[in-house]
């Protein structure tokens, strides 16, 4: 009797975990992690509930969605599928007193979601290493040049030595000028 009770427990948080699992900005680990995580959780429920109390495919696919509602490309990529799927059933032919067409079995779907979730986290990757090698060019530039008021209209040092920058004119040190004069 204690171990059903404990069995019940542990189905009870698993299920309410499945219920509260969000892919949002909390998630720091990304979509690849977050889709082995849910279906770790998946399987721990299967074993909890045992063969007699399978999860149904309707349940994990409800889950799935919800959890998905916050990330936009993997929101995305579960509607595109679900749109795929609606749009092949629209288009099979299916004789006359026949069950409609079936949706993607949840484990297919989850395979073609941790297909999307890989390319999402690759893409996410390159843009962190894109934006981070722009940071470290920038970083490695020289800052400006700091001038004085008249920076860049050729007073001041730096630019082409004393008074008017820029000129052809040979400078003569002032002890040098006294001497000639």
């Amino acid at each position: 009797h204690e171990h059903s009770q404990a069995a019940t427990l542990a189905q009870d948080a698993l299920e309410r975990e499945l219920g509260e699992l969000r892919l949002d900005a909390t998630w720091k680990k990304g979509c690849v992690s977050f889709m082995t995580a849910f279906k770790n959780r998946i399987v721990d429920l299967e074993n909890c509930r045992g063969p007699n109390n399978a999860i149904t495919d309707h349940e994990q696919r409800t889950w799935l969605s919800r959890s998905l509602l916050q990330h936009a490309e993997m929101r995305r990529a579960f509607g595109n599928l679900e749109s795929n799927e609606i749009l092949l059933a629209s288009a099979t032919p299916t004789a006359p007193g026949a069950a409609p067409h079936n949706l993607l079995p949840f484990h297919e779907l989850h395979t073609h979601m941790l297909d999307q979730a890989h390319k999402i986290d690759a893409a996410v990757k390159q843009t962190a290493k894109e934006s981070r090698r722009v940071h470290e060019a920038e970083s490695s530039r020289p800052p400006p040049a700091r001038g004085g008021r008249h920076q860049g209209r050729g007073f001041g040092r730096g630019r082409g030595g004393r008074g008017r920058g820029g000129s052809s004119v040979p400078c003569i040190e002032p002890e040098k000028w006294a001497t000639m004069t």
